[in-house]
């Protein structure tokens, strides 16, 4: 994962998938404590639609990536592929949820606590992420990783290889209606 503001060698694989579709009742989410390996299987079977330079350069600019990333589509990479030296994968649906190029050193604490890529998190996860990162703002206090794990777990998404973060029961809701679309 390369999430450093030095950006001249950085790029970002754009992936634009509908992979993150609402679980049915059967598929219950997981909680996890240690995260496993993720699973590949669905991973792999993911092409990205998002196949012009226009169509990145247009998602890149709403969502404010920096000109210094060479943001580009990731072609018939998957989220789960190696990316190229100095890339990450990430999803557009991310972005759209709040992921922020480059990350903020509170994901990235997050992440690493997690031992997890930007492409393992869902949509929702980074909801949650950003949710906490503007109510730490609000609050006047710095993000904190032991703060966050107090309020929210780690949850595997559907035995798929994503994740997501869940309020934990005992400290009530801080976010309510979150999309269905994880």
């Amino acid at each position: 994962m390369h999430s450093s503001s030095s950006s001249s060698s950085s790029s970002v694989e754009i992936i634009h998938a509908d992979a993150f579709s609402s679980p049915s009742a059967d598929d219950a989410a997981a909680a996890v404590d240690s995260p496993p390996a993720p699973s590949r299987s669905i991973a792999d079977r993911i092409a990205s639609s998002l196949r012009t330079q226009e169509a990145v350069d247009a998602l890149c600019k709403k969502h404010g990536v920096p000109k210094g990333f060479a943001a580009r589509p990731a072609g018939d990479l998957r989220a789960c592929s190696t990316p190229p030296p100095g890339a990450v994968c990430v999803y557009k649906d991310a972005l759209e949820a709040g992921m922020r190029v480059p990350l903020h050193p509170f994901a990235c604490d997050v992440l690493r606590h997690f031992g997890l890529a930007p492409s393992e998190v869902t949509p929702n996860g980074w909801r949650i992420m950003a949710g906490f990162l503007v109510l730490s703002h609000h609050a006047g206090v710095p993000p904190s990783l032991a703060v966050f794990r107090h309020f929210f777990k780690l949850c595997l998404f559907m035995s798929n290889g994503w994740y997501h973060f869940r309020g934990k029961d005992s400290v009530g809701l801080l976010f309510t209606v979150m999309p269905t679309h994880l």
